[in-house]
């Protein structure tokens, strides 16, 4: 199993992830995401899936891992995926996108009736 590079782009104004296997399809996209049926997991340095730590300056271990999952266990997030595992390019860009995908999560489900209110994002 290797890394694949794949671009997203994400829809904050329609609540959606969308995923392409190149640039230059758009606006043909592959897949798609919908963000208020998702969790948003930062994979830290202290977790022991995460082959792909990076040492920092002052020593410190980080991931550039970020997973997206379903809010219903073992419902398919993405095509027949349970789980997408998005690598960043490096740590700003990491918690650029976590930043944005996790307000993206917040901002849907806010506009969203109240039976999705008890869903929690889990932060690590």
């Amino acid at each position: 199993w290797k890394w694949q590079k794949r671009w997203f782009v994400l829809s904050e104004a329609k609540g959606k992830l969308y995923y392409f296997k190149d640039p230059d399809e758009l606006p043909q996209y592959r897949g798609v995401i919908d963000m208020s049926s998702c969790i948003i997991e930062d994979l830290g340095a202290d977790t022991k899936r995460s082959k792909q730590l990076i040492q920092s300056k002052n020593g410190e271990s980080f991931s550039l891992l970020i997973s997206l999952s379903s809010i219903e266990l073992g419902k398919p997030i993405l095509k027949d995926h349970v789980r997408v595992i998005l690598r960043a390019e490096d740590a700003a860009s990491k918690y650029e996108w976590l930043a944005r995908l996790r307000q993206s999560v917040a901002r849907v489900k806010s506009s969203t009736p109240s039976r999705r209110s008890s869903i929690v994002t889990p932060f690590s």
